[in-house]
């Protein structure tokens, strides 16, 4: 945050604060249970899913929107971010169960997302957080989608592939340049 204007910074101190403390009783009570929640469960989602796009497209992590939307919890629009190196912007929509997989959730959601155009209404955000030519290609119409979700099942292979078909579906609808399946098994 020490390199954003000092408008933005005091924005983002006072989401922040109020944020990371939510978060940390989400763990704590996790930790506490011994269950994962779906709460925690989500956020597991969201950040194992913006760390495996660095790690194997070297995207950028933005940080979890949970952390700069205005919202305390449960934010109304896309729950993780990243850049890729075609400097497109990713909304990532991120979904757990503990008793079924949960692509179609994410597929559906992240689609309906786009056709509300919050990720639209992420940009006067975004364009504190991301280089100024991801978001002229924002404005051109040019960025990724990321469903992530729980895999819940004995047929992992078969869950991710019936999540590719309804990826394909999305992906031929022309709504976003790339989307990407990110499956987490606990």
């Amino acid at each position: 945050m020490s390199k954003l204007s000092p408008i933005a910074t005091i924005a983002y101190d006072a989401t922040v604060t109020k944020t990371a403390s939510k978060l940390s009783s989400i763990s704590s009570a996790t930790s506490a249970s011994g269950t994962l929640g779906a709460a925690f469960g989500e956020l597991m989602v969201s950040m194992g899913s913006a760390y495996a796009l660095e790690k194997i497209f070297t995207h950028s992590r933005i940080p979890l929107a949970e952390l700069w939307k205005p919202k305390l919890s449960q934010n109304e629009g896309f729950d993780f971010h990243t850049v890729c190196q075609a400097n497109l912007v990713n909304f990532g929509e991120a979904k757990y169960s503990g008793v079924i997989s949960s692509y179609k959730n994410a597929l559906v959601q992240a689609e309906r997302f786009v056709d509300d155009q919050k990720h639209n209404m992420d940009a006067v955000h975004l364009m504190h957080l991301v280089d100024p030519v991801c978001m002229n290609n924002l404005v051109a119409k040019q960025f990724g989608v990321v469903a992530a979700f729980s895999i819940k099942g004995k047929r992992p292979n078969l869950v991710f592939t019936n999540a590719v078909q309804r990826a394909i579906a999305l992906a031929g609808k022309g709504k976003a340049a790339n989307v990407y399946l990110i499956g987490v098994k606990k």
